[in-house]
């Protein structure tokens, strides 16, 4: 587990296997996140401001608390994301359907 105390900013992290691990008040800062698994994982106010996140997995992972301002989100799988109960997958049908 991360401490809160401990912020690792602008950091190239690359091939993280990191399974069912807690990131709890982390700050992660600018980083560099590139071909790495964070199955089963949860980030709990965690920052991850700037962050870049390329062929990577958070399959099964849960995020509370966190912030997503201004946040994009690019040749990706997101049929399974849930927001707040909200399934993505279904709302990008349906816009999708709508033409």
């Amino acid at each position: 587990m991360a401490e809160a105390d401990s912020p690792r900013t602008n950091v190239l992290y690359q091939g993280v296997n990191s399974q069912q691990g807690a990131w709890v008040g982390s700050i992660l800062d600018g980083s560099r996140f590139v071909r790495s698994s964070f199955s089963d994982c949860e980030f709990v106010d965690t920052s991850l401001r700037s962050d870049t996140f390329a062929q990577v997995s958070f399959d099964d992972s849960r995020m509370l608390r966190c912030s997503f301002n201004n946040v994009v989100i690019e040749a990706s799988d997101v049929s399974g994301l849930i927001i707040n109960g909200v399934h993505i997958g279904d709302l990008l049908a349906e816009h999708k359907a709508k033409g």
